[in-house]
């Protein structure tokens, strides 16, 4: 019980005993703890910041129904506690995606994400191209934001309407360690980040890493190939962002990830 103890704050460690009565930790990563009690396995869910837990609570409330009732496995809320900002939820069942998958299950992976984007969504009196050169301008002002950033934030104002369509449902982490590929079906998980945006938002999050030209073929054969100046605005602001966001952390793997995305973008660090 010590693991308990030291793995998750005592406040959320009370409210699960409480919920699900005892339980024994299975599995521990950042935000997320896999526990056994005696009727399941559980996923213990914590939300590091309000706005995080404010967008799980839209998706939960509007993206993730819609999967389910198109038969995508995605979780399922047990029991959740606000003031905590700690969600149980169920255990989707199979294994993550890797790079080594097969084209097929990217061609999976972007029917699902075709899905998600018809979701019906509700626009912003601001323009998204408009909403997106904002974005660019308040990362390149940001601490430890390469030289690059002032080059690119000119770039998307110089092609705002290139970069405006309308928002629709994205998932925003849409990679394949939250996709959950079981007996020929996909899942998804995460969805702390979900919201409205541009739809190419989760495309570049592939695009920024090293998918392959057949995987990446799977997707084009689904969603078509997308727009080459939105597609390289979307690109270039991700890895302005991921850069900036990596090296405040010292995340080595996703400064790597920023800096494949700012190059693809044709604006290297």
């Amino acid at each position: 019980m010590d693991a308990v103890r030291l793995s998750m704050p005592d406040a959320v460690r009370q409210w699960v005993e409480q919920t699900c009565g005892p339980f024994e930790i299975v599995e521990q990563r950042s935000a997320a703890t896999r526990i056994q009690t005696k009727k399941a396995t559980v996923w213990v869910k914590r939300y590091r910041s309000g706005r995080a837990w404010a967008q799980s609570e839209r998706a939960f409330g509007i993206v993730v129904p819609s999967l389910a009732r198109s038969g995508v496995a995605v979780p399922e809320r047990l029991a959740q506690q606000r003031s905590l900002k700690v969600r149980l939820l169920h255990e989707v069942p199979g294994r993550p995606v890797t790079l080594d998958d097969p084209p097929e299950v990217f061609a999976q992976a972007a029917r699902v994400l075709a899905r998600i984007h018809r979701i019906p969504c509700a626009q912003e009196a601001l323009s998204l191209g408009e909403a997106m050169a904002q974005r660019a301008t308040a990362w390149a002002v940001r601490p430890g934001a390469p030289p690059v950033g002032q080059a690119i934030v000119d770039w998307v104002v110089a092609h705002r309407e290139a970069l405006d369509a309308l928002r629709v449902w994205c998932h925003r982490d849409y990679l394949p360690q939250n996709w959950l590929f079981h007996h020929g079906a996909l899942g998804l998980l995460d969805f702390e980040h979900t919201r409205p945006d541009h739809p190419l938002v989760d495309w570049v999050r592939l695009e920024a890493w090293p998918w392959s030209e057949a995987q990446r073929a799977a997707f084009v054969e689904v969603l078509g190939e997308p727009d080459a100046d939105a597609l390289r605005g979307n690109l270039a602001i991700y890895g302005l962002a991921t850069w900036v966001w990596a090296r405040d952390r010292r995340d080595v793997d996703l400064t790597a990830v920023g800096r494949r995305a700012l190059e693809r973008a044709g604006f290297p660090p």
